[in-house]
């Protein structure tokens, strides 16, 4: 599943436009990256959980 898919589920089970449907997704993604950029987890219980954690080499990753 890619955002797309996610987002065109979200427009058939909550009637909303595409562009509604979008936002809504495009939001949820801003809170959960503003979030672990201040350094802080993200848990959605029933889901999963986010933290950055540094690598002995390479770049910062989420997971």
């Amino acid at each position: 599943m890619v955002k797309a898919d996610i987002i065109r589920s979200i427009e058939l089970k909550l009637g909303l436009s595409h562009e509604e449907a979008s936002q809504q997704v495009e939001q949820v993604i801003a809170v959960i990256k503003k979030t672990l950029e201040d350094g802080d987890s993200v848990l959605i219980s029933g889901f999963g959980q986010w933290k950055v954690r540094d690598k002995k080499k390479g770049p910062l990753v989420f997971q």
